[in-house]
C-alpha cells in the first residue's frame, strides 16, 4: 500500500498529457480546417470579383461604342439632308435660267480656259451671283462643274478654296473617284469626299443637256467638323485605370483619344489593328480592344480595356477580405495556445471563432449577391436610357430634399447650403426635361400604343361629362353632333380621349359665354391606303387667331403669342403632343381660324389604327402590370410601428411611385402602390385609405376615369385625391373634385402641406406622449406634470413595453430614460430606428447618467434633445416639449 499513492498520480499525469495531446491535435486540425476555408473563400472571392469586374467593363465598352456610333450616325444624317438640300437649291436656281448647253468653245476667266457651259444662253461665268446667293442662304460650299473636252469635270463657278485660301476655279474633280464615276454613269452621289486635302460631306447632281447627255454637275458640301463635337466625350472616357477610347478619322490618322494616355501609347497598342475587320474584338498587349466601324465616313472607334487593371481591382477588393481573414487566423493562433492549457475554455472559444467565421462568410456571400443584383439593375437602366430620362432627375430633387432634412437635423450649415444648390439646379433642369420628354419619346419611336376597340359615342359622352365643369365656369354652351351609325373604332382610347380633352379644354379656355360645337363624321382617307376615317371637328366662338399665330400653334412650348400665355397660362405643349399622338396613329390635327369669330380644330383618325413598329424594327410590347406593392411588414429584427394613416398611390411608373412612397414613409404614413387604374379602384374599396395620389396618364383607365369612379362611390367620395402629372390640367382636376394638383416630380414641402391638411381633417387631437421610465416615482411625477398641460400620457417600464405600446398606438413624442432593466434606452433606440415609419417620432432623452463620448456618438442624429434629470426644471421640460411638438406639427 505504500506505493499506491504515486501510481494514481502518475496515471493522472499521463492521462492529462494524453488529453493535452489530443486537444492539441484537435486544435491544430481545427485551425488548419478554418484556415483552409478562409483562404478558399478569399480565392473564390477573387475569382468572382474578377468575373464581375470583367462583365461590368464589357457592358461599359458596349455602351461607349453604341454612344459614339450613334453620334456619328446623327451627324451623318444631318449632313446628308443639308448637302442634298443645298445641291437641289443650287440646281433650281440655275435651271430657272433655261436649259443647260455645253459648247465646244472655251471661256477665258482670269487667264484660265474654262468650258463654255450656258443656261438659257447665259454664260455660267456671268451668273456667279446665283451661286453666291445660294451659299448665303444655306451655308457650306457650292460648285458648278462643266465637262471639258478631255471628259473631266472642271470647277467653273465655286466658293471652295484650297489650303492657301485661293478659289479652286479651274481645278478638277478627282478623276476616277467615287463622285466622278457616279456622275459619268448619270447618277447622283452623296458621301464623304476628300476635296483639296480636306474632308467634306457632299452631294453631286448631274447636269444633262437636251439630249440627256451629262455635261456637268451641281455640288453642295459641308466641311466635316462634327468629329470635334464628340471630342469631349472621348477625352473624358476612362475605363478602369489604363483603358482608353480612340477614334480613327477617315484619313486613317488617330486624332482623338482619352486625355489621360499619350498618343504614343495609343499608336503602340493600336498599331497592328488598322487592317483589322470592321467589327472585331482583339486581345493584344494585355488589352482587349473592341473595334466599331462607321462605314459612311470610313471611321473606326477603338475601345481598349486593360486586363491588368481588372486583376488589380480584384486584388484590391480581395485584400480587404483577406485582411479580415488574417486577423481571424491570428486570433485562432492565440486561442490554440489557450486550448492546450484550458480544455473547456479552448473548446468554447474555438466554437465561438468558428461561428464568427461562418457568419462573416455568409455576410460576404450576401454582399456579393446584393452587388450582382445592383449591377443587373444598373445594366437594365442603361439599356432603357431614353425611356428613363425623367427618373434620374426625379432622384436629384427627391433625394436632395431628404438629405437637406437630415443635414438640418445634424446642423452642418455649409452642407445644407450646398444641398440647396443641388436641389435648385436639379429642379430647374427637371423642368426643362419634363417639358420635352414626351415629345422626345414620340420622335424617338419609344411611345407605345395600346390598341383596343371601343364605342365612339360612349367615348364622346365621357369626354363631354369630363369638361362639363369647365363649360360652366366660362358660361359656354356645348353642342354634340354625330351620325347614329358612327359605331366603334380601334385605336389607343387613352390618347384619343387626351386629344379630345385638350381640344375641348382649349376651346372652353379661350371662349366666354359662347358656343362650342363638336361635330363627328365618317370620311374617306386622303392617303394611299384609302381606309375609312373618323373626323372630330371642335369649333368655338372664341378669340380666334391670325395666320401668323396659327403658323406656330403646333410648335413645342408655343402659344398664340406672349400675351395669350400671360392671360390664359399653359406651357404650349398640349397641342404639340396631341398632334404627335394623332400622327402616331396615322392621323392628324388641322386648324382654321378667324380673329374675333372663332377657331375649328379637326382631329382625323383611321377607324382601324394599325400596329406601330419602332425604328429598330421591334414592335412595341404592352407592359405587364405587377401586383400591388406595400412597404415591408414585420421583417426579421424590425419592430412594428403604428402609422399615422394609409395613403394609396395609383401610378403606372414604378420609379415615381416608389419615390412618393419613400416621402410618405419618412413622415410615418403607410403607403400602398397600385400600378393601374383598375387595381387602384379595387384597393381603394378594400383599404378605405386616408388619402389617394393619382397619376393622370395611365394605360387602360386613366386618371380622369379613376377620379370619376372614386367621387361617384359614396364610401370613397370624401377621400382626398391629389392628381399628379407633367401637364397642367389644374382647373379640370378641381372641377372633378380633386383636392389638389401636383406637378411631377413630387416636391416634399407641397406634399407635406397636403398631408397636414389630411391629418387635420379628422379634428384636432391632444398630443400623445410615451414616458419610458423604470422608476415608478419619476414616472408618476412626469405623468402628473404632463397631463396638467392637456397631453395624453402613457407609461412603459422598459424598452420591450415601449415597443409593444408603439406597435399599438403611435405617440407624438417619447420621453426616454437610458438606464432600465431588460432593454435599456440605447437598445430601444437601436431597434426603434430600424423601422422607417418611426423616423419622424421625436425622442427626448431624460437621464441622470453621466454620458460618455461613446453614448453621445450613439445618440447623435437619433434624438431631438438630451436633458439631465438633475438640472432640468419642470417649466423648462414643458417648454422644450412644446417647442419640439410645434416644430413637428
Amino acid at each position: 500500500m505504500a506505493h499506491s499513492g504515486p501510481a494514481p498520480a502518475a496515471s493522472l499525469e499521463v492521462e492529462a498529457r494524453s488529453i493535452a495531446r489530443r486537444v492539441r491535435r484537435g486544435t491544430i486540425a481545427w485551425f488548419c480546417l478554418i484556415t483552409a476555408l478562409l483562404l478558399g473563400s478569399g480565392g473564390y472571392s477573387f475569382y468572382r470579383l474578377r468575373q464581375t469586374i470583367l462583365t461590368l467593363t464589357d457592358q461599359k465598352v458596349e455602351a461607349i461604342g453604341d454612344n459614339l456610333v450613334s453620334q456619328l450616325k446623327i451627324s451623318d444624317a444631318i449632313y446628308r439632308r443639308m448637302s442634298f438640300g443645298g445641291a437641289s437649291f443650287l440646281q433650281s436656281a440655275y435651271l430657272e435660267l433655261g436649259e443647260p448647253d455645253l459648247t465646244q468653245q472655251s471661256v477665258d476667266l482670269n487667264g484660265q480656259q474654262l468650258p463654255d457651259l450656258r443656261f438659257g444662253g447665259q454664260l455660267l461665268t456671268n451668273r456667279q451671283d446665283l451661286l453666291k446667293g445660294v451659299v448665303e442662304k444655306i451655308g457650306g460650299t457650292a460648285t458648278v462643274f462643266a465637262l471639258n473636252q478631255s471628259g473631266q469635270f472642271v470647277r467653273v463657278v465655286t466658293n471652295v478654296r484650297d489650303n492657301k485660301g485661293v478659289l479652286a476655279v479651274g481645278t478638277l474633280l478627282k478623276p476616277g473617284g467615287e463622285a466622278d464615276q457616279a456622275l459619268k454613269a448619270g447618277r447622283q452621289f452623296r458621301g464623304v469626299v476628300d476635296i483639296l486635302d480636306q474632308l467634306y460631306f457632299t452631294t453631286y447632281l448631274p447636269i444633262r443637256d437636251r439630249s440627256g447627255r451629262v455635261i456637268g454637275a451641281f455640288y453642295s458640301g459641308y466641311l466635316i467638323d462634327s468629329l470635334s463635337e464628340i471630342k469631349r466625350t472621348i477625352r473624358e472616357v476612362r475605363i478602369l485605370q489604363r483603358g482608353f477610347v480612340a477614334l480613327q478619322e477617315p484619313d486613317g490618322d488617330i486624332e482623338l483619344w482619352s486625355s489621360f494616355v499619350t498618343k504614343q501609347e495609343v499608336e503602340r497598342v493600336l498599331g497592328g489593328l488598322r487592317n483589322a475587320p470592321p467589327t472585331s474584338v482583339v486581345n493584344q498587349d494585355d488589352y482587349i480592344i473592341s473595334t466599331r466601324s462607321f462605314v459612311p465616313w470610313r471611321s473606326r472607334v477603338y475601345i481598349a480595356s486593360y486586363l491588368p487593371d481588372v486583376d488589380r481591382r480584384a486584388r484590391q477588393l480581395t485584400l480587404g477580405i483577406l485582411g479580415i481573414t488574417v486577423l481571424v487566423i491570428l486570433l485562432v493562433l492565440v486561442l490554440s495556445w489557450f486550448v492546450s492549457r484550458r480544455l473547456t475554455q479552448a473548446l468554447i472559444e474555438g466554437e465561438t471563432a468558428r461561428r464568427a467565421a461562418q457568419f462573416e462568410e455568409r455576410a460576404a456571400l450576401k454582399a456579393r449577391e446584393e452587388a450582382e443584383v445592383a449591377n443587373q439593375a444598373k445594366s437594365a437602366f442603361l439599356a432603357n436610357m431614353s425611356h428613363e430620362l425623367r427618373t434620374p432627375m426625379n432622384a436629384i430633387t427627391g433625394y436632395s430634399e431628404m438629405l437637406i432634412e437630415e443635414a438640418e437635423d445634424m446642423q452642418p450649415e455649409e452642407m445644407v447650403d450646398d444641398l440647396q444648390k443641388i436641389l435648385s439646379a436639379g429642379r430647374h433642369l427637371l423642368g426643362l426635361i419634363n417639358d420635352v420628354l414626351d415629345l422626345s419619346k414620340i420622335e424617338a419611336g419609344k411611345m407605345t400604343l395600346y390598341l383596343e376597340s371601343f364605342d365612339v359615342p360612349e367615348l364622346l359622352d365621357g369626354v363631354v361629362a369630363t369638361v362639363g365643369a369647365l363649360l360652366e365656369r366660362n358660361q359656354n354652351r356645348l353642342h354634340l353632333d354625330y351620325p347614329p351609325s358612327l359605331g366603334a373604332m380601334r385605336a389607343d382610347v387613352t390618347k384619343v380621349r387626351q386629344c379630345l380633352l385638350n381640344l375641348l379644354s382649349n376651346a372652353t379656355k379661350f371662349t366666354e359665354k359662347g358656343e362650342i360645337r363638336v361635330q363627328v363624321s365618317v370620311v374617306d382617307s386622303q392617303s394611299e391606303s384609302g381606309c375609312e376615317c373618323i373626323q372630330f371637328a371642335v369649333s368655338d366662338s372664341g378669340i380666334g387667331m391670325t395666320d401668323e399665330q396659327m403658323a406656330r400653334l403646333f410648335q413645342s412650348f408655343s402659344q398664340a403669342d406672349s400675351s395669350t400665355t400671360r392671360k390664359y397660362g399653359g406651357t404650349g405643349l398640349g397641342l404639340a403632343i396631341s398632334r404627335r399622338f394623332a400622327r402616331l396613329m396615322d392621323g392628324d390635327i388641322t386648324v382654321t381660324s378667324e380673329v374675333g369669330i372663332g377657331s375649328t380644330f379637326t382631329l382625323t383618325l383611321p377607324r382601324e389604327v394599325s400596329e406601330v413598329t419602332a425604328p429598330n424594327g421591334e414592335s412595341h410590347a404592352l407592359p405587364v402590370m405587377p401586383g400591388a406593392l406595400t412597404e415591408p411588414s414585420d421583417p426579421e429584427g424590425m419592430p412594428v410601428v403604428a402609422a399615422k394613416g394609409t395613403v394609396l398611390i395609383i401610378d403606372d411608373d414604378p420609379a415615381s411611385a416608389d419615390l412618393v412612397r419613400r416621402h410618405l414613409q419618412t413622415q410615418g404614413f403607410k403607403a400602398v402602390i397600385a400600378h393601374s387604374g383598375e387595381q387602384g379602384i379595387e384597393l381603394a374599396c378594400q383599404l378605405s385609405p386616408d388619402a389617394i395620389t393619382l397619376d393622370v396618364m395611365m394605360p387602360g383607365l386613366d386618371g380622369w376615369d379613376v377620379l370619376q369612379a372614386i367621387k361617384s362611390d359614396p364610401a370613397l367620395c370624401s377621400t382626398p385625391v391629389v392628381m399628379m402629372s407633367v401637364l397642367d390640367n389644374r382647373l379640370l382636376a378641381r372641377s372633378l373634385g380633386a383636392s389638389g394638383w401636383l406637378h411631377k416630380p413630387l416636391h416634399k414641402p407641397e406634399l407635406q402641406q397636403l398631408l397636414t391638411a389630411i391629418q387635420s381633417s379628422g379634428g384636432p387631437e391632444p398630443p400623445r406622449l410615451l414616458v419610458v421610465e423604470d422608476e415608478p416615482a419619476n414616472a408618476e411625477w412626469l405623468r402628473k406634470l404632463l397631463e396638467r398641460r392637456g397631453w395624453l400620457v402613457v407609461h412603459a417600464a422598459n424598452g420591450h413595453e415601449a415597443l409593444a405600446e408603439i406597435a399599438h398606438v403611435r405617440p407624438s413624442l417619447i420621453l426616454l430614460d437610458l438606464m432600465m432593466p431588460e432593454m435599456d434606452g440605447l437598445q430601444f433606440l437601436e431597434r426603434l430606428r430600424l423601422n422607417p415609419l418611426a423616423a419622424s417620432i421625436p425622442v427626448v432623452v431624460l437621464t441622470a447618467k453621466d454620458l460618455t463620448p461613446e453614448d453621445h456618438r450613439c445618440l447623435h442624429g437619433r434624438v431631438a434633445d438630451v436633458l439631465s434629470k438633475g438640472s432640468i426644471t419642470a417649466v423648462a421640460l414643458v417648454e422644450q416639449i412644446n417647442a419640439i411638438l410645434s416644430v413637428r406639427a
